[in-house]
Formats: structure tokens, sequence, C-alpha cells
């Protein structure tokens, strides 16, 4: 080798190892400002000058000359995940869309895997009341409920905890336990669910799951014109793995005034994300029994058009019972209403879906279901919701009930 170049090359392996500092963001900045001024369309000094502004703290000056260099490039990787980054140090609203779009692009990149972890994961808390009355045959039944329910967001793992209590009133001589219905009120958000939620279903969207906002609790203890209260709980965490979602949820529903608590735990996993296939498997222990259920659900969710269809299966093992049932829901949706109506048909017992809990708790066999509703306004505000089911017993007789729910940010 001729001594310049060995030399040549021992220069090159020593500033390798020895690469000079960075310059200093505020000399580079002076230096670069009056070349980007001149030469406005040089994508190199552009995306030079933001990344010396965002080192330099400057991140509303950065993100000015990221989106510029973004659009002389027609949309540069480092460009964009600069962009981003600005985003995140303002703690604007528009950050995690942006981040997200990025993940989206390039999962596995370890630049973009840093910025998901600098998002921020507040607690958001919603708060829902609602009106709920069931026509029972031996008297009616109404109730109220108030919840609380607070959700972090997440890319890859979130969740969501609901607490609330239920106070109701039952007509004459109701059987302990008996008397509960959940008119499906549109409060699911497309991150799986039962039929009838209005919104979601089964699914793998990015938002929170919530329990449902209007339950019609039946009383413990028969008497006339019976007064009774019970507090609930609910938390559901969710991991999402690219194109999989995997729920768990544990819930516990306590009678203030008496008698045992219900409990039910189980998964729920979503593949796919426009067109959706889901598997959830449930334990239910209903309100004052000792009764275990074992529920195994498939279901699909399927755009069509305008509409989505949703088909589902269900298997039911209690009490040395095998009951199995079917259900069709059909959605209308749109970004500020909601439209749906389905039905189920086939033999179940205190029915409780992951999603949409506790929907059915009858002590006795409920050998179909059919319910609808309209919700408006958009699940991320205040929106406002009217719903109703028509539960029929196994005896033959049918028992309607209606709800009216609202929810708004707190």
């Amino acid at each position: 080798m001729h001594p310049a170049g060995a030399m040549s090359l021992l220069l090159t392996i020593a500033a390798l190892a020895n690469p000079a500092p960075e310059e200093d963001p505020d000399v580079a900045m002076a230096r670069l400002a009056p070349l980007v001024e001149q030469y406005p369309q040089d994508f190199a000094l552009v995306l030079e000058l933001a990344w010396a502004e965002f080192r330099a703290g400057a991140y509303e000056a950065a993100l000015v000359h990221y989106r510029q260099a973004s659009d002389l490039s027609g949309g540069a990787w480092d460009a964009r995940l600069g962009e981003a980054w600005c985003l995140v140090r303002l703690k604007r609203s528009d950050a995690r869309r942006a981040a997200e779009a990025l993940r989206d692009e390039r999962p596995a990149d370890s630049g973009v895997q840093r910025l998901l972890a600098a998002l921020p994961t507040p607690w958001r808390a919603h708060f829902t009341v609602g009106a709920n009355g069931l026509a029972a045959t031996d008297g009616p039944d109404a109730s109220g409920t108030v919840r609380v329910r607070l959700t972090t967001p997440g890319t890859r793992v979130w969740g969501d905890l609901t607490v609330g209590g239920i106070g109701y009133v039952a007509g004459d001589s109701v059987a302990p336990g008996q008397g509960g219905s959940t008119a499906r009120n549109g409060s699911g958000n497309g991150q799986g669910g039962s039929g009838g939620n209005g919104q979601g279903g089964t699914g793998g969207g990015t938002g929170v799951g919530s329990p449902p906002v209007a339950t019609v609790q039946g009383p413990w203890v028969p008497g006339a014109d019976e007064l009774g209260a019970s507090a609930e709980g609910w938390l559901r965490v969710h991991f999402r793995p690219g194109p999989i979602t995997v729920m768990g949820v544990a819930g516990v529903l306590t009678e203030t005034t008496g008698g045992k608590a219900g409990f039910a735990a189980g998964s729920r996993v979503t593949v796919g994300r426009r067109f959706r296939g889901a598997l959830e498997g449930s334990w239910t222990r209903p309100p004052a029994s000792e009764l275990d259920l074992y529920r195994l659900s498939p279901s699909l969710w399927l755009p069509l058009g305008s509409l989505v269809v949703q088909p589902a299966g269900a298997a039911q093992l209690g009490g040395g019972a095998f009951l199995p049932s079917g259900e069709l829901t059909v959605f209308l949706v749109r970004p500020g209403w909601a439209l749906w109506a389905g039905g189920r048909v086939g033999t179940e017992l205190h029915a409780t879906e992951l999603v949409f809990p506790s929907t059915v708790r009858w002590p006795e066999p409920v050998d179909g279901v059919g319910f609808g509703g309209l919700r408006l306004g958009r699940l991320d505000r205040t929106w406002v919701s009217i719903a109703g089911t028509g539960h029929v017993l196994a005896g033959g007789s049918v028992v309607p009930g209606v709800a009216l729910d609202l929810e708004t940010p707190l």
C-alpha cells in the first residue's frame, strides 16, 4: 500500500474511534439559519437546522423546520420522526397520532420504540349515569346507575378500571337473584365485545372497551316493592402484538343489602384489523349463587359497505347442562352516532360477555333475546344512548327492558 494511502486509512480509523464532538446547538443555529434563509429548498440544511433547534430546546422552531424538511422530501422518515418528537416535547394532543402512524409504518424501528415510550400515559376519567326499566311479569323493576371509568391509553398495552353503584326498586314476589337485563347501549368502542354495543363489537380497535352503562339489577331478597343497592368493579387489560389483540377481564358485583357477590373472569383474543375474528372464554359465578358457568364464544366482524355484520356463537357449560346459542348483530356506525339491532337464539343462563358484562342475570334459562338502540355523540366525548331488550324466558313469556344513558369525560 502507498504510504499516503496507509496514512489516510489510519486517519479514517482514528476518526471513527474518536468522533468529533457534536457542534454546540446555539453555534449550529447561528451558522445554519442564514444558509437556510438563503437556500430554503435545501433539504439537508433545513433538517440539520431542525435538529440543532431541537437540541437547544426550541421545539416550536424545530417543528416548523422538520415540517418544512418533510414537505421538501415528500415525507422523509427522519423529518417525520423529528416532527413527532417535537409534538411529544410540546405535549401536543396530536403527538400520539403522529407516533402511532410511524409505528404502523415501521413497528420494529428502535427510534419509534423510544418515541412511543416517551408518550405520556395519563389516566382519563369518564362519568356515566343511567336510568333503566324492566317490565317483569311480577311487577316492574327500575334502577339507576352511576359509574366512573378510568382508562390509560396505550399502543401495545392499555387498560381500564370501572367502579360503580346500582340502586333499584323491584316489583312483588321476585325470587332471589331474579330480574336482571342489560339494555345494550352503544357504549362499546371497537375493542371487542358482544353484539349490540353499537360501535365496536368483536374487534381490535385502538380504543378501550367499557362495561355496560345500563344494568337493571334484580333484588336478592323477595318482597313487595323491594329497595336495594349493589356495587360493582371491572378491570380490563389489553395487549396488542401486531394484528392480534388479547384482552383479560375480571369483575365483581356485590350486594350491599345482603347476599353473595358475583364474579366473572376471562380472556378474549382478536385477530385482524378490518375483517376480524375473535374467540372469548369466560367463567362466571352469578350473584347469590354457587353455580359455576363456563362460556366459549367465537365471533366475526364483517364490514359490508356502510354496514357491519357481526355473527357470533356461544357454548355454555354449567350445572350439568350444555347450552349452545347463536347471535347476529347489524351495526350502522358513523363518527357522531351509531345504530344497531340484533338478536340471540338459544338457551343461556346468567350469560356474561367480557366486553359487555352481565347481559342476563336470570336464575332460570333465557331462550332468546332481541336488542337494538341508538347512540348520539362520539365515544371520546359526551354521548347519550337509548336502547332496549326483549328477553324470552324458558316459559315463553317476553320481558322488555329499556335504558337511557349519558356519559361525559371528567
